[in-house]
């Protein structure tokens, strides 16, 4: 996991884990969503 400024990255080889391993990680991740826009305020 790598923390820059205000993301969170995952950062694995898909060699290093099982591939039902691999895919179960991207269905949880997928799971969270994309975050609404930021909103600027003026």
């Amino acid at each position: 996991m790598v923390l820059h400024s205000k993301y969170v990255t995952f950062q694995m080889a898909e060699v290093a884990v099982p591939r039902e391993l691999f895919a179960a990680i991207l269905e949880r991740i997928q799971r969270f969503g994309v975050p609404p826009p930021l909103v600027q305020r003026g």
